[in-house]
């Protein structure tokens, strides 16, 4: 049975990449359709969307899908560390990813090529200093409510 990613959750969630600077500050690399504008939807594998599915699963679920988008299975990257699902208030989810050196160095190169296959996107870099699962909502920074309202989420709500 092939389930549907959209009849899941409605739409596909936002994602937020997390990363380290030389500093040590926390800044996030911002997307506006990064999951949106992969050809094939249903490489997206159900159980990384599934609030149930254990992190180490989800995080090695999205490195796999990251590998199967770059399309070079000899040179396999570790994208991501940690992967995590939240769920606003409103319902809406989005997908926290703390990068890897390679994975942020990946990304700036990947979406900043005008020739690449897929459409190329603009990113934004914010600093969600205070980001971690377990915050309530109207706890989180302004940058991070920047982050997500950047990307259509209603972080107020």
């Amino acid at each position: 049975m092939i389930l549907k990613i959209s009849a899941l959750f409605g739409m596909l969630p936002k994602v937020v990449y997390t990363y380290h600077n030389e500093h040590g500050d926390r800044l996030a690399l911002v997307i506006k359709n990064d999951l949106d504008d992969i050809p094939n939807k249903y490489s997206i594998k159900p159980e990384m969307l599934n609030p149930q599915t254990p992190e180490a699963v989800r995080t090695m679920l999205f490195n796999e899908l990251a590998n199967r988008i770059r399309q070079r299975m000899y040179e396999r990257l570790t994208i991501a560390t940690r992967v995590i699902l939240h769920t606003m208030p409103d319902g809406a989810h989005f997908l926290e990813v703390q990068l890897t050196d390679q994975g942020k160095t990946y990304l700036e190169d990947y979406n900043t090529n005008e020739s690449h296959y897929y459409s190329w996107t603009s990113y934004e870099r914010y600093d969600p200093s205070s980001m971690s699962a377990g915050r309530l909502w109207g706890r989180f920074t302004k940058p991070l409510k920047k982050v997500l309202s950047y990307l259509g989420m209603k972080p107020d709500a």
